[in-house]
């Protein structure tokens, strides 16, 4: 029963994502089909409402927000198709310490300008706002990570860095800043009830830091 509820949670996890990936791709067509604003509801005269402008406004104020901010990146077109990437090959998550060498893969991926990066990766909590954010680092690492992202997904990151960085098999060339981004010792996962090998980078990826106890910083 137990292995059956995790493989549903993560499944529900998974279509979670798709939903809101189906939502900013709405949100970027919608922005693409009205550049000057949303439509008006009502006409002059206050006579007759336009079906159109009245859908749209009876949506959430956190999508109107994240619509109004959408409209003035520059390259907010290319913002969905990002975040599809960012979610299934890129794992969800980027290495902090070398932030600049993964923007410059994503944005070679996407076409979105590097430096724009960091803003297009605003996007959830732009539209779907929680407490604290999206974004997390589990333990003492330099993943950071967006939260919910399933473990399979974040293995297939954990592959893009091997293949990226050309590590093959000496994940440990990597020389992270961060303590526990590719292991940590084996006296401190017994410590914190975890196997030695729950957050190593080489075999569960970001997956195993984010279920490592860690404390986090």
């Amino acid at each position: 029963m137990g292995f059956w509820a995790v493989q549903i949670g993560r499944g529900l996890v998974v279509k979670e994502h798709r939903a809101r990936l189906a939502i900013l791709k709405a949100a970027v067509d919608y922005a693409l089909a009205h550049r000057d604003g949303p439509p008006e509801f009502m006409s002059e005269d206050g006579q007759s409402f336009f079906f159109q402008g009245l859908t749209y406004h009876a949506l959430p104020m956190t999508f109107h927000e994240g619509m109004e901010w959408l409209r003035e990146q520059p390259n907010f077109r290319r913002y969905a198709t990002f975040w599809q990437q960012f979610l299934w090959g890129w794992g969800g998550f980027y290495l902090e310490d070398r932030e600049s060498e993964e923007f410059e893969w994503m944005a070679a991926y996407s076409g979105i300008p590097a430096d724009e990066i960091p803003t297009a990766l605003e996007a959830f909590d732009r539209f779907f706002p929680i407490p604290n954010g999206w974004f997390t680092t589990p333990g003492w690492t330099d993943i950071h990570l967006l939260k919910m992202v399933p473990m399979t997904f974040q293995g297939i990151g954990a592959h893009q860095r091997r293949i990226q960085y050309t590590l093959a098999d000496n994940v440990s060339a990597l020389k992270p800043s961060a303590p526990y981004t590719i292991g940590r010792p084996r006296e401190a996962h017994q410590l914190h009830g975890r196997s030695p090998a729950s957050c190593i980078l080489t075999q569960s990826g970001a997956a195993g830091a984010a279920n490592c106890r860690c404390p986090r910083r």
